[in-house]
């Protein structure tokens, strides 16, 4: 990876940021966590986003984002490598335009399964997820940025979990007809954050983070079988592995990531308002339409048997 700027951690002066990418679970709230910072915030897709941009003035700060790609068999997995290609290849030309009009500081929002730190059998692999296409792509983006001068740093989330996160909601539905897609290895570690901790994260990494790589996860690090059974009390229902092939041919996350948030939290002083995923995704359940209808059955089903008797 190239050098990415200035290492020196300092407050940044920032008056404009522009948030490219397609929209996604995060591109609101990160969106809605700039603006609040009083920030004039510019947003689009890395084509058009990008000409808009420079239009209207340099901003002085660029924003990529990226999400998980939802699991797809062989057919759509040959379709989405593509689609990562033409990705690659306009974030690389957003930047180089935002570089040459000016913009000086680049956040690249990526994830901690494009990174190389999976561990299989106690041993550090070489293989980032297949849906983390669009994070290797804006990775790029950010080296060139940084190879041109400017300053890159680059957030590599844990699963960004919410209401509005595809993946969250496939979940949900499925845990709500009592069936479990997180269908690796039960020990399998699996980093998380919140979608609202995210954007607050990126807040702080603009105001204070030196140039570099950062891992943003929550605190509390879970299996997948813990996370498994936060949906199975939050659905109230008693789950079954279920094989999906609209998840593809492997588990959704695979083994075992390694991610640690304390070079992040040491540097940008960021704090995590939801700490422990299991819990928050327990609740986000009961207030998704397909876990809340899933919870009253369940009660319904427990009255029932209980005025039998």
């Amino acid at each position: 990876m190239t050098a990415l700027g200035r290492q020196a951690g300092a407050v940044r002066d920032v008056r404009d940021v522009a948030v490219l990418g397609s929209q996604t679970a995060l591109s609101r709230p990160i969106g809605r966590a700039l603006a609040a910072t009083g920030l004039e915030v510019q947003s689009g897709g890395l084509q058009t986003g990008a000409d808009t941009a420079t239009t209207r003035g340099a901003p002085s700060v660029v924003v990529l984002i990226s999400s998980l790609r939802m699991p797809a068999g062989s057919v759509r997995a040959a379709w989405s490598r593509i689609a990562d290609s033409r990705s690659r290849r306009d974030a690389v030309s957003a930047v180089e335009l935002a570089r040459r009009s000016g913009a000086t500081t680049l956040i690249a929002v990526s994830s901690v399964f494009a990174a190389t730190q999976q561990v299989h059998s106690g041993r550090t692999k070489s293989s980032p997820l297949p849906e983390s296409g669009a994070a290797l792509a804006i990775e790029a983006a950010a080296d060139r940025f940084a190879h041109l001068g400017g300053e890159s740093i680059i957030l590599r989330l844990g699963w960004p979990y919410g209401a509005n996160d595809p993946i969250t909601s496939r979940l949900i539905d499925a845990a709500a007809k009592g069936w479990q897609l997180l269908d690796g290895p039960p020990e399998a570690i699996i980093p998380t954050v919140a979608v609202a901790d995210a954007a607050t994260a990126v807040t702080s990494a603009l105001r204070a983070a030196p140039a570099g790589c950062y891992d943003v996860t929550d605190d509390t690090p879970h299996t997948q079988g813990e996370l498994a059974a936060a949906l199975q009390t939050g659905t109230g229902r008693r789950l079954h592995p279920l094989y999906d092939s609209r998840w593809g041919n492997g588990p959704l996350f695979g083994r075992s990531w390694v991610a640690d948030n304390a070079r992040f939290k040491q540097s940008t002083r960021w704090q995590p308002r939801w700490p422990d995923a299991a819990p928050h995704l327990a609740a986000l359940c009961r207030i998704h339409p397909s876990g809340s209808r899933a919870l009253s059955r369940g009660r319904v089903s427990s009255q029932r048997r209980w005025t039998s008797r």
